[in-house]
């Protein structure tokens, strides 16, 4: 039986390239018994905010896809793995921070009853940006609390306008006429008009 303990890291990658068991085997056992180590030097203070076992996934995760996008002559698989750790172990803890952040808002929905306009912009925010609308509707899309009538494809016609496509490209990127772009604007421009009008209360109203 073949010994691989004392080959270097990239030794051991050349021959798991060529279908080699036991180095595969020996590279992966060396990685993840010092997991916690890795992690250490990738990002030390961040390793506190990852549950365990989503620790271990998400190690897991980044060194097979380390071990197949690893290129040989660029440096040190060690450093290359390193890297590749940092960014998903930020990555995942901002995942985290923003699934969190939108179930605060599902929760706080559920308990008062509502979801109002300050709810999710500062009470001192500029009104008066389209933009605030926008991302008022968009918040309770995410947790399926739109009015009936203000939709997706409303949303996005809205954003389309906001950030100044053409009418051409608008009407030929969501497959709409002019006659039903109208519809949805003016369901769209009331929808505001109500929140602006009840930034305190819940729009329950159909559009």
């Amino acid at each position: 039986m073949k010994n691989h303990e004392h080959l270097r890291d990239e030794e051991l990658l050349l021959l798991i390239r060529v279908g080699d068991q036991i180095a595969e085997n020996t590279l992966a056992l060396r990685y993840f018994s010092a997991r916690y180590l890795h992690a250490s030097n990738a990002a030390k203070n961040a390793i506190p905010l990852l549950k365990p076992y989503d620790f271990n996934a998400l190690f897991f995760k980044t060194y097979l896809a380390s071990v197949n996008s690893f290129r040989f002559g660029r440096g040190l698989f060690r450093y290359y793995f390193t890297s590749s750790l940092e960014h998903d172990i930020y990555r995942e803890i901002q995942m985290n921070a923003q699934d969190r952040y939108l179930q605060s808002f599902e929760e706080a929905f559920e308990e008062e009853n509502q979801m109002c306009l300050h709810d999710v912009l500062p009470s001192e925010s500029n009104n008066d940006d389209p933009k605030a609308f926008i991302d008022y509707a968009e918040t309770l899309s995410k947790i399926n609390k739109l009015p009936r009538g203000i939709n997706k494809k409303v949303l996005k016609l809205v954003e389309m306008k906001y950030l100044g496509y053409s009418e051409k490209e608008t009407l030929r990127r969501l497959r709409i006429t002019k006659g039903e772009a109208r519809q949805m604007l003016l369901r769209f421009r009331k929808f505001a008009e109500k929140v602006l009008d009840h930034p305190l209360k819940k729009i329950e109203d159909d559009f």
